[in-house]
């Protein structure tokens, strides 16, 4: 009997987990749509830095809810409620938001910001909320043209013989 009770949890858990997903995407494109009105209104300064800071409190919430799914879903795990803690495992809503937030941050790098540390701070949440969805990130990078030290010499001596 406890098995159906873990069954029930974990899907309502799965359940849960795309209805967060579902409001991300659209709340990410909410913002998108936003950022791109700013990028080509003509507004005054402030109402600009005060619309950068709206932007920059939405994903700083986004990113709190991505860590409250995180913490829960370890939380579940280390306690075998659930068979798996990694956060937003093949789910399809899960890879359309990783995409929205991809688009998003190429957004934000085409976007001049009023002021350098909202441009800083914005780049940091967002990398921080990509962060949650390694699963999708291409991990192995291949470094062409570059000769590669030997490992054992120090760099006095590598220099030394070039």
């Amino acid at each position: 009997m406890m098995k159906d009770n873990h069954v029930t949890i974990e899907e309502n858990l799965i359940h849960s987990e795309a209805d967060y997903l579902h409001f991300f995407q659209s709340l990410l494109q909410l913002l998108t749509h936003y950022i791109e009105e700013l990028h080509f209104y003509s507004i005054t300064d402030r109402k600009r830095y005060v619309a950068e800071k709206h932007i920059l409190s939405s994903l700083f919430l986004i990113e709190k809810l991505h860590m409250h799914l995180l913490t829960r879903k370890t939380f579940f795990h280390k306690n075998e409620v659930i068979s798996e803690a990694n956060v937003f495992t093949d789910n399809t809503h899960g890879i359309i938001a990783f995409q929205t937030l991809r688009k998003f941050k190429k957004l934000t790098r085409e976007y001049k910001f009023s002021d350098d540390s909202n441009n800083q701070q914005c780049e940091r949440i967002l990398r921080q909320l990509l962060n949650y969805y390694p699963q999708y990130v291409d991990q192995i990078r291949i470094m062409e043209g570059e000769k590669i030290p030997s490992p054992w010499r120090s760099p006095r001596k590598r220099k030394q013989r070039n």
